[in-house]
C-alpha cells in the first residue's frame, strides 16, 4: 500500500497536542465502529504488533528494535528518557488520535468513538468548559525503574496533570535529586497552537503548572522563542551552570527553509532570557526535519543531533549528524540510524547516557476500522558495547 503524506500540524480546530508525525497517512478504511470502553475487541492488533519492526541502519552500533512492555493501545507520543535511563515520559491521549484526525474535520465530540484507553486518572469532564461531551486533551505520563536491568513501571499520569489544556513533549535535564529543569508544550495561552513552559527544581515525577518561557515574549515577534506560530518538540541541554541550549521545531515559523524546520536558542542566564532563535540551516531542507535531540558522545568527544526526516521509502525515519565546529549550526552530512521498516513510520528519538535509543513507532492495522486503525508505541534499541 502506498502512503500519501500530508501536513497535519496540530489539528488546530480540535486538539493541539504534540502529535508525533505532524503528518497523516491517506489510505482506505473499514467502516465498522468500535465501542468507547477502551477495548477495540480486535485480535488483529496482536498480530500487527508482533510482526512490525523498524530497520536498523547502523547494525554495528545498535541491537534489534524492541517494543517497551509498558506500551498500551492509547496514543503514546512525545517520548523522553532521562540520561540515566531510569525515568520515561510521554505525551498521552487514550484514543486512536491519528484516525480521528484523518476522519473528522469539525466535530470534536466524535473523538469519544475513537477511545481505546486506558484512561488512568485523566479528567475528561466537558461540562466544566460548557460542552456536553467528554473533552479529550493530552496529559504527560510517567514511568520509572530503580535499575536499567529492570522493566519500567506501568504508566501513570504525571503530577503535572490538568484538565482542559493539553501538555506534552516534555524534555528534562536531571539533577542529583530530580529534575534540574524541564520544558514542555502547552496550549494554555492559545488553544490553537503550542508554546513552551518550564519547571525548575522538581521531583523526577514533575509537578506544577510551569511558567511560560520568556513570558513577555508572547507577542508574536520572531526574535522570541514563544510566538503566535507553532513551537513544538523541544529538547533542552545544560552546557554549564548558566548556559542552556534549546532545540525545537516549527512548521510555520517565518524564515523556515521547508515544510518543517529545526531551530535553536540559547540562554546565558540559566533560562531567564533566551537569544533570538536561529534556523539550523545546515540540517534543514525544503522538506521536513523535526523532533531534534542533542546527545553528547563522551567516547568521541562530540555532539550528535538526532532528528526525524523522510527516508527514500516515503516514511519518517531517524537520522543523525555530528557537530563539525563549535556552533549549533555546523553539522555533518546526515546519516540514517533507523528506518521505518514494516511500520508506518518512526520518530521522536531520545537517548540515555549509554547511547540506548528510545523512539516512537506508528502502526497501521490493515484490518482496522474507521475508529481503530493506528497506534503509537514506545520502542528502543540498545547501544552495542564493543
Amino acid at each position: 500500500m502506498k502512503f500519501l503524506a500530508y501536513t497535519l500540524g496540530m489539528k488546530r480546530i480540535f486538539l493541539p497536542i504534540s502529535l508525533m508525525f505532524g503528518l497523516i497517512f491517506a489510505c482506505s478504511h473499514g467502516s465498522s465502529e468500535t465501542g468507547s470502553d477502551g477495548d477495540s475487541g480486535d485480535s488483529s492488533w496482536d498480530s500487527v504488533k508482533s510482526s512490525v519492526s523498524p530497520s536498523v541502519a547502523l547494525s554495528d552500533e545498535f541491537s534489534n528494535p524492541q517494543m517497551l512492555p509498558i506500551a498500551t493501545m492509547g496514543w503514546e507520543d512525545g517520548l523522553n528518557v532521562s540520561r540515566d535511563g531510569l525515568h520515561l515520559y510521554a505525551t498521552y491521549i487514550p484514543a486512536d488520535f491519528l484516525s480521528f484526525t484523518l476522519n473528522e474535520t469539525e466535530n470534536q465530540a466524535n473523538i469519544q468513538y475513537y477511545d481505546r484507553g486506558p484512561h488512568y486518572d485523566m479528567d475528561f469532564d466537558g461540562s466544566s468548559i460548557g460542552v456536553d461531551y467528554p473533552w479529550y486533551h493530552s496529559d504527560i505520563i510517567y514511568a520509572s525503574r530503580s535499575s536499567v536491568e529492570e522493566d519500567f513501571s506501568d504508566w501513570n499520569t504525571s503530577d503535572m496533570k490538568r484538565s482542559v489544556q493539553s501538555e506534552g513533549a516534555i524534555t528534562t535535564v536531571q539533577s542529583d535529586t530530580g529534575i534540574d529543569m524541564c520544558v514542555f508544550t502547552s496550549n494554555e495561552k492559545y488553544l490553537e497552537l503550542n508554546n513552551f513552559k518550564y519547571i525548575k527544581d522538581s521531583a523526577n515525577n514533575p509537578s506544577g503548572l510551569g511558567t511560560f518561557l520568556s513570558d513577555t515574549a508572547n507577542d508574536g515577534e520572531t526574535d522570541q522563542v514563544n510566538t503566535y506560530f507553532v513551537e513544538d518538540n523541544p529538547h533542552l541541554e545544560r552546557i554549564s551552570d548558566d548556559i542552556l541550549v534549546l532545540f525545537f521545531d516549527s512548521e510555520d515559523r517565518p524564515g523556515g527553509l521547508g515544510l518543517h524546520d529545526i531551530w535553536y536558542s540559547s540562554s546565558s542566564d540559566n533560562g531567564g532570557t533566551w537569544a533570538t532563535p536561529i534556523n539550523v540551516s545546515t540540517v534543514n531542507t525544503a522538506d521536513k526535519e523535526h523532533q531534534p535531540h542533542l546527545y553528547y558522545d563522551d567516547t568521541l568527544d562530540l555532539w550528535w543531533l538526532y532528528y526525524s526526516a523522510y527516508h527514500t521509502d516515503g516514511k519518517l525515519a531517524i537520522y543523525r549528524v555530528y557537530q563539525e565546529a563549535d556552533t549549533w549550526d555546523n553539522w555533518s552530512t546526515p546519516e540514517l540510524v533507523l528506518s521505518a521498516g514494516t511500520s508506518a513510520g518512526i520518530g521522536e528519538p531520545t537517548l540515555t547516557d549509554e547511547g540506548d535509543l528510545y523512539f516512537v513507532l506508528i502502526y497501521d492495522n490493515p484490518d482496522g476500522t474507521d475508529y481503530d486503525r493506528y497506534d503509537a508505541d514506545p520502542w528502543f534499541v540498545e547501544a552495542l558495547v564493543e
